[in-house]
C-alpha cells in the first residue's frame, strides 16, 4: 500500500510503500474533499509505521485483534 505525506495526495510523491503484513498504528481518519468540479480525494487514515508516519486510503484492509478495521471505528483528525 502506498503511504502519502498528506491526506490530499494530489501533486505529491509517495513517501513509502508498506507490505501486506507490516504493522501500523491508525491515529485518526481525515475525510475526503471535493472541489466545485468534483475533483478531490477520498477518506484517508493517518498512520504511524516503522520508519515514519503518513496517510493511506481507507479502502486499505487493516486487520486488528477484533477483525477488520472500518472507517467508522476511527476518530476524525
Amino acid at each position: 500500500m502506498t503511504v502519502w505525506p498528506a491526506a490530499d495526495p494530489r501533486g505529491r510523491e509517495p513517501i513509502g510503500e508498506l507490505t501486506t503484513l507490516q504493522k501500523v498504528t491508525v491515529k485518526c481518519i481525515t475525510r475526503g474533499q471535493l472541489d466545485a468540479n468534483g475533483m478531490g480525494y477520498g477518506d484517508t487514515y493517518k498512520i504511524d509505521f516503522k520508519g515514519g508516519s503518513g496517510y493511506i486510503d481507507t479502502s486499505t484492509s487493516i486487520q486488528t485483534d477484533d477483525g477488520e478495521l472500518s472507517p467508522g471505528d476511527v476518530d476524525e483528525c
